[in-house]
Parts: structure tokens; sequence; C-alpha cells
């Protein structure tokens, strides 16, 4: 063990060894994106660049190329996805023009997130030695991580738990401090794996630390599972129906025609097949939403025969801006409340920054999906139907946190996801949006029903286990029951600024131990 502790301080310590173990570490911890039983990989991952972290630190070398080379290795295959894009068919761009975009989404946006995160673990050489713990090594690495959700571009698609959706298990701690908990716990179990290869004192201790904060997160989480409990009444049956309509067709105008058709039929089906629940996707039918227009009578005529409630991602026009909207039509016709789409995609619908890029790249405005920014919504809406009381999120809002829980908190009996994945036809990026679903259901302890235009349609427990789901690229209708909840999880309850509250007293509580052992530790026995 000696011997194998002084190769890896001799190759930390070696700039170009140090810097391609880092980017090939970084790189193994891509894997669970890919095939999502590896997330054994995202641990060995974690372990192996804090390995090199530790040993730089201790000497005094810099960290900040290693960092970048470590996140630029992750990144850049998983973000590679974006490349299904290509040849942009859909915006009419120029061959030189598609290929710049291809450079810009699978290597600059990596670049992007590794130098962020890169600047933000520079803080480790700001805490002395001596408290450069534990509990500080793993904040400073979920400071790195919650940088990637900040500003107009934010993206925080490749989060630690979206990696462990593979050890659903581990992650069910998410319902009490959210999933920057379970960077938290990740974070500190690879530090003491890390320490454990590269420390000769102590080394126990770290391999007990190790343990232990594995054992207490899943003897948590066995306590947690079997207190959630879901009500399905009998009349509950849902429907997702998935059109297989990709975007390059759904906004020409030849085919509105029969993509409306074709959504009224499915619906019809769905109905008639006993469903009294019905969920369309994102933007199902490529026409605004009108009250009492063409799209709302048809569909409320179905309501209306079978006794059915449609839940359904519409566009609305509003004054200046279209609005990527969720409305529900209920059994007698009606039109609940409307839930506008509260985190837009940059580049997709709307441009950031439009002035300037304009300037430089006036091709790139070809982005947006209509000739017209989307705008954003403000505020969480519950859809009120004769089903349930349901929280809506459509597509990118799904990877932020902060809007299911609010819906959760203020009393959604289910998450609905309306989303449009088809961009990125049947490549694992639609995959890893799902795991993003599986995230919000165990973190607010609900039912998720996700219904997407091609793939993948699912139902998903409160516990994140997927129940029933569709394939990718086919037209299907995915059955099954609405389990309902009245409860909120601790998270859904205070949310992450409960969350930092707390970790924030933990930090304050390390600090002040710290510094009482090294100022009285001479002078008392304990």
């Amino acid at each position: 063990m000696d011997k194998l502790r002084e190769r890896i301080d001799r190759s930390a310590l070696k700039n170009p060894i140090c810097l391609v173990i880092c980017f090939f570490a970084g790189a193994a911890g891509s894997l669970p994106y890919f095939w999502e039983p590896a997330f054994i990989a995202a641990f060995v991952s974690y372990a192996a660049f804090f390995a090199m972290l530790i040993c730089r630190l201790r000497a005094k070398r810099k960290i900040f190329l290693p960092c970048f080379l470590y996140f630029l290795g992750f990144y850049i295959p998983v973000y590679s996805f974006l490349s299904e894009l290509y040849p942009f068919a859909r915006f009419g761009f120029t061959p030189s023009q598609a290929v710049f975009v291809l450079i810009c989404a699978c290597f600059l946006i990596p670049v992007y997130h590794a130098l962020l995160r890169s600047l933000v673990l520079l803080l480790l050489k700001a805490v002395p030695r001596g408290y450069r713990t534990c509990v500080t090594f793993s904040v400073v690495f979920l400071l790195s991580e919650l940088i990637t959700s900040v500003g107009t571009l934010a993206f925080p698609w490749a989060n630690t738990a979206v990696a462990l959706t593979g050890f659903l298990p581990y992650l069910q701690t998410a319902s009490l401090l959210g999933i920057t908990f379970i960077t938290l716990i990740t974070a500190a179990i690879c530090y003491c794996a890390a320490k454990l290869l590269v420390s000769r004192e102590s080394a126990k201790k770290y391999a007990v630390g190790a343990l232990a904060v594995l054992a207490i997160d899943l003897l948590a989480a066995a306590f947690i599972c079997p207190a959630r409990q879901n009500d399905a009444a009998p009349d509950t049956k849902a429907a997702l129906v998935q059109g297989n309509v990709s975007s390059n067709d759904k906004w020409v105008a030849e085919n509105q025609t029969e993509i409306f058709e074709k959504y009224v039929s499915l619906t019809r089906e769905a109905a008639e097949n006993g469903a009294k629940l019905i969920i369309l996707p994102e933007c199902a039918v490529p026409v605004d939403f009108v009250p009492e227009g063409r799209l709302h009578r048809a569909i409320s005529d179905v309501c209306r025969e079978y006794g059915a409630t449609v839940i359904m991602g519409v566009s609305v026009q509003g004054d200046k801006v279209t609005y990527n909207s969720v409305i529900g039509i209920l059994s007698d016709g009606s039109v609940t409340e409307r839930y506008d789409k509260r985190h837009p995609v940059p580049f997709g619908e709307f441009i950031p920054f439009a002035g300037f890029i304009g300037k430089f790249f006036p091709f790139v405005e070809e982005f947006n999906e209509t000739s017209s920014n989307y705008g954003a919504g403000e505020t969480f809406v519950n859809l009120n139907t004769d089903r349930g009381i349901f929280g809506p999120v459509v597509c990118f809002d799904s990877i932020f946190p902060a809007y299911t829980r609010e819906s959760a908190k203020n009393g959604a009996q289910a998450l609905v996801v309306v989303t449009n994945d088809s961009w990125f036809e049947d490549s694992f990026g639609i995959r890893t949006h799902l795991r993003h679903a599986k995230l919000r259901a165990i973190e607010n302890g609900k039912q998720v029903l996700r219904a997407a235009n091609t793939g993948i349609s699912a139902f998903i427990s409160a516990g994140g286990s997927v129940t029933a789901k569709s394939g990718a690229l086919t037209e299907e209708i995915v059955y099954g029951d609405v389990l309902r909840s009245d409860g909120a999880t601790l998270y859904s309850r205070i949310g992450d600024a409960g969350a930092f509250i707390i970790y924030g007293c933990v930090i304050l509580t390390e600090i002040i131990i710290i510094f009482v052992r090294k100022r009285y530790g001479k002078n008392t026995a304990s």
C-alpha cells in the first residue's frame, strides 16, 4: 500500500502524467451517461481526481490545469449528444455555418463549463491547510457544480446525481436536502477514498469514514422509501400520447393538418381505451392555442364524450412574444389556468446577448424554433383538474429542481413533464433527460408523468423507478395509473435555501472545532 501511495504522489507531482490521469479520470466519469448501470465509474473518477488534487495541494503545486483537463475529459463525451443536431436542417444553415455551430455545441460548451468549475476549485488553495478537510473539500466541489446552473446560460445537465440514477437506493436522501446533498455525500465518500490512497496517517479512519457515509445514506433511504404513500383512485387510468413527430417536420406548414388530425385521433383512441387523464407532449400540435379555437374544440369534444381530462403542451401567442405553455382541458370542455415555460432554451427559444452575438453571427438567429422569441413564465401554476392537482413543467424546466419543488410545496399531487427531445433522435441525450425526471420524482416524493414528442414517454414512481415507458422514435400510447400524493418531502418544504443553511451550520461547527483544537489542544485532554 505504501508503494502505491508513493506512485500516486509521484504521478501527481509530474505534470504530464498528472494531466493525462486527470483527463482520463474525467472521461471515466462520463461512462454512466452512456450506460446507467456503470454508476460506480462516477465514484472511481472522483476518487482518482481528488487523489491528484490532494497531493498537489499538499505540495503547494498549481491545480488549475489538472482541474480544467479533468472537467474537459468529462464534459466532451457528456455533451457529445449535441452533435445529433448536425446538419441543422431545420435552420437552413450553410455547411460552414453548420460546422461552426457544431464546434460551439460540442467543444466550446465543455470548455466553458470546465473553465467555470476549475476557477471555483481554486478556492481550495485559499483554504488554510489545517482547515482543508473532507467537509470543506466537498462543499467547494459542490459550489463548482452549482456554478453551471447560474445565469442566462445555465445548463445543469451533468450533475452528480444524474450519473447515479442506476443506484436508486443511494439517491433517496435527495428527498431530504435535494440533489446538492447527493453531490456532497458522494464527494465526501470519494475524498475519504482518495485520502486512503495518498495518506499514510489515519488510513483506517478514512476507510471507516467512507463506509460510514455510504451506510448512513442507505440506512436513511431504507426508512424514507416505505414512508412514501401514493393514492390511486379507481378512475385514474392515464395515457401518455407520443405522436412521433420530429421538430424538423412539425413546423412545416404543409404538415400541420396531418399532425393536428393525428393527435386528435390518438387522444380519442386513449379515451376509448379507458384513460381518464390523457397527456400530450410539448407543443404537440403546431398551431397557436386559442380558447374556443379549432384545437380547443377538437380536444374538448373528446373530453366531453368520454369524461376525460387532457393536459397538453401548447403554443400561445402573447402581445409581443410566444409562450411555450401547458394547459388542462377538463371533462366539461373548460380550460384550466395556463403554465408558461419558465426557462426557455438559450439559442433554441431565445437568443442570449442578442445584440452582441447578432453583430458577429447573424445566422444564429435562425436557431429560434419560430420567428419570434419565446417569453418566460414568471411563477408556478398548478393545474387543478377533476383528476387531481398536477404540477407541470416544460422540457428544459425539468432539469431545474426549483420549479417542480415549488409546485409540490404548493399542493401538486403529481408532476407532469411535457417535452420535445426529437432533436436528439435516439441518442443517450434523451435518456439523460429522462433521468432528470427521475430525480424530480425522488426529490418531491411525487409520481412523474412524462410525455415526449418522439420519446421517451414514461410513468415514474415517487422513488424514481420507471413503471411504464415508450420506445424512442415510435408512435405509441403508454398507459398507467395516476398515483396521487398529498404529502411533501423535507426538500419540498425547505428547498435549496434551507439545505444551504444546514450546510453552513455544519461548516461553521467544523471551523469552530478545528479552531478550538488548534488553540487549546496542547492544554486540554480532549
